[in-house]
């Protein structure tokens, strides 16, 4: 099973969006991927993406899109690989418009989320972290996303932490998911792990940072995990 989260930068004059949308739609068809998670989808985008996706413009398999919710600049977005329903919760505790996204795939739980930004936030992100651990306190779950975590004591919740800062399997060594030393679009001097993975199913499990896909100031990180019978 592989996951993708890639916050994809909202930025309109960033990198034409036609090259983003062409880079996830190669990464859909280069990894045979289970969800993706988006992060930072602006509407402009998302009309792009959905036209490729519904009509499998370029694309080897077909794959679901979550709808694009109303009323935001910029949002999270789940692509999957099955059809099943998404539900886009926002948090309670937000200065961001910020939600979670959340999809149930076979017997788990997947969500991708957008945590509030900049660091004087850690308590809005510790009360994110809350409202999503309330909503998922029952079934396996893999969440993952932009958590914008900034001090290096922020964690999520009870949940097992996929350390890749450690494990990923990645042939640089010391990227970061947001790396002005390895990625141009990034302001430098910061070199941090912003994007994440956490889950508390018991598995094996690689994660990569895909360093060669650049039209973001994030690079998208890969995870791969197999189930292991207890």
């Amino acid at each position: 099973m592989k996951i993708i989260s890639w916050n994809i930068n909202n930025d309109y004059d960033y990198i034409d969006i036609d090259v983003k949308v062409q880079m996830i739609i190669e990464l859909l068809n280069k990894i045979d991927v289970f969800v993706f998670g988006l992060q930072e989808v602006i509407p402009e985008l998302y009309d792009k993406l959905y036209t490729r996706i519904s009509k499998r413009q370029g694309l080897i398999k077909s794959y679901q899109i979550s709808p694009k919710p109303s009323g935001v600049s910029y949002f999270t977005v789940l692509i999957s690989i099955f059809g099943a329903p998404t539900e886009d919760i926002k948090f309670q505790n937000t200065q961001m418009g910020r939600s979670y996204l959340c999809q149930k795939l076979q017997h788990i739980s997947f969500i991708t989320t957008h945590l509030e930004s900049l660091p004087m936030n850690i308590s809005t992100r510790r009360n994110q972290i809350t409202e999503i651990l309330k909503y998922n306190n029952k079934y396996p779950v893999i969440i993952f996303g932009d958590m914008n975590f900034t001090n290096k004591n922020e964690r999520f919740g009870k949940l097992e932490f996929i350390d890749f800062t450690k494990k990923y399997n990645n042939t640089q060594k010391n990227t970061y998911t947001y790396d002005s030393k390895l990625n141009k679009n990034a302001t430098p001097p910061y070199r941090s792990n912003l994007d994440r993975f956490y889950t508390n199913i018991h598995a094996k499990f690689t994660v990569e940072i895909l360093t060669e896909h650049n039209v973001s100031d994030h690079f998208p990180i890969m995870l791969t995990i197999d189930p292991v019978d207890n």
